[in-house]
């Protein structure tokens, strides 16, 4: 057992002696899977980038969920408070298709040990779904010994585009949709998802503040190889420890085009962008999915930008599929609870980055030139005459005043609401004043390159306002 930052972890020795263990958690009880004498050697568990998931088996032998124990040389205080922030969101009651969703935090030091264990540990806990991945069942149709019909296929996307709806609404990218990450049950029965998501460690969440990204610096993923979107992928290219991802668009059309269009004579390793593009157009046209879902049909498909696909919103109401109603979402810690619009709250002065702090900078010269103009062009409106009265003086001056701090006050109101809308709403203050400034209206960039555009434009409106104020003082 290791510790990092307080985390207990956990190596791959101590592992294995959890293999066949007891354990009772909570008034739960369960058995740790153990080695399969048919296959010497082969964990029981599968290991991924956070950690390994362990399965935990109930009374009649089957896996009931799944530990994600923290491995030692991967665990980081970050991941640790990542997950314990989605645990806490509940995604697994949202909807069934995020059932499997991590539900709960153990630590054996708070639950008890294992029977048998002499070492403590913690580890995530999400529910066991029935079904396959779809990659394991692709094998299965290139070799014959399954076969998918269409209405499965259907019940699939529409449980894949019902899922990412939850997500996209509540601001959730699953950050690493491809075919080990889906689960498909060919045995669902009416009214049971025949398609579940899972393993959430590469999701990314405004909302989750500092803990909103890992990046591939911090130990994070852009996702999987010809499902993640093509302009991460360059971004990794030109700059991997800054990239993370940040939309599920294009992971998702190539499962949408793989769980419409597979067959035995594909190729089950490849994505669906490396298929016979004749061959996908011929069996998308087949599917009769080309009026629902027509964006699929576009032969430059694989070549769009995330801001030029469709939402999943936008698929389901195509499909009819219903609309679920707005998610919850719960802070990090202990406090009120809030809708998805609830309110971030931060300083102006104490924001990260350094393009955050160039922004405020330039947003702060364009207050400052905005203000001097707004006060001069109320001073053209509302000069007194030299023979008026003391009491026309201050009528006047009270309007230039009025007008001043108007005009003023609008345009810093629109100058805020640009340069400081983040992916959700928030209260930003600066020198004991609240400002409410809603998200951004388009999150289909990433935040850094939507910070990019603002400071430009905020570049461009200093220069102009620069200008007109030289040009009054010369005339």
């Amino acid at each position: 057992m290791g510790s990092e930052g307080g985390l207990l972890t956990l190596s791959r020795l101590q592992a294995r002696e959890l293999a066949g263990k007891r354990w009772a958690y909570n008034g739960a009880a369960c058995t740790f899977a153990d080695y399969d004498p048919a296959l010497p050697g082969e964990p029981p568990w599968i290991s991924g980038a956070e950690g390994i998931a362990y399965p935990l088996l109930g009374p009649d032998g089957r896996a009931r969920a799944y530990a994600k124990l923290l491995h030692e040389l991967r665990a980081t205080p970050k991941r640790f408070n990542r997950t314990k922030w989605l645990i806490e969101q509940r995604l697994d009651t949202w909807t069934p298709e995020l059932s499997a969703a991590p539900c709960r935090w153990l630590d054996t030091t708070v639950v008890g040990r294992p029977v048998g264990v002499s070492f403590d540990f913690m580890c995530s806990v999400a529910n066991a779904v029935p079904g396959k991945t779809w990659l394991e069942v692709k094998l299965d149709v290139a070799n014959g010994a399954v076969s998918v019909d269409g209405p499965v296929r259907e019940r699939c996307i529409e449980d894949l585009i019902r899922g990412l709806v939850f997500l996209e609404r509540s601001g959730l990218v699953h950050g690493d949709l491809s075919p080990n990450n889906v689960i498909i049950d060919l045995q669902a029965g009416p009214g049971e998802p025949a398609l579940y998501l899972i393993d959430f460690d590469g999701f990314t969440a405004a909302a989750a503040g500092e803990l909103s990204r890992l990046s591939v610096g911090e130990g994070g993923t852009i996702g999987t190889e010809g499902y993640c979107p093509p302009e991460l992928t360059q971004k990794s290219g030109q700059n991997g420890f800054s990239a993370a991802p940040f939309s599920d668009r294009y992971g998702r059309d190539v499962l949408l085009v793989e769980l419409l269009c597979f067959d035995d004579a594909c190729d089950e390793e490849d994505p669906a962008s490396q298929w016979d593009p004749e061959k996908v157009q011929r069996r998308l046209a087949e599917s009769g999915f080309d009026k629902r879902l027509p964006h699929l049909f576009r032969p430059d498909l694989f070549r769009l930008s995330e801001n030029r696909r469709p939402r999943s919103h936008d698929l389901a109401r195509a499909l009819r599929i219903p609309i679920p109603p707005r998610i919850k979402s719960r802070p990090t810690g202990h406090g009120r609870v809030g809708w998805e619009t609830s309110i971030h709250r931060s300083s102006l002065l104490s924001r990260d980055g350094l393009l955050a702090k160039v922004v405020f900078a330039l947003w702060a010269l364009c207050v400052v030139h905005w203000g001097l103009m707004s006060f001069r062009a109320a001073g053209w409106l509302a000069s007194p005459s030299s023979e008026a009265g003391f009491g026309a003086y201050l009528l006047a001056l009270g309007a230039r005043v009025f007008v001043g701090l108007g005009v003023s006050a609008l345009g810093i109101l629109g100058l805020s609401l640009w340069a400081f809308a983040e992916d959700r709403p928030q209260q930003i203050q600066f020198r004991g004043w609240w400002l409410r400034i809603p998200a951004r209206w388009n999150k289909t960039k990433p935040y850094s390159d939507h910070q990019r555009a603002v400071a430009k434009q905020l570049l461009g409106i200093l220069a102009a306002l620069a200008s007109a104020t030289w040009l009054r003082a010369c005339f």
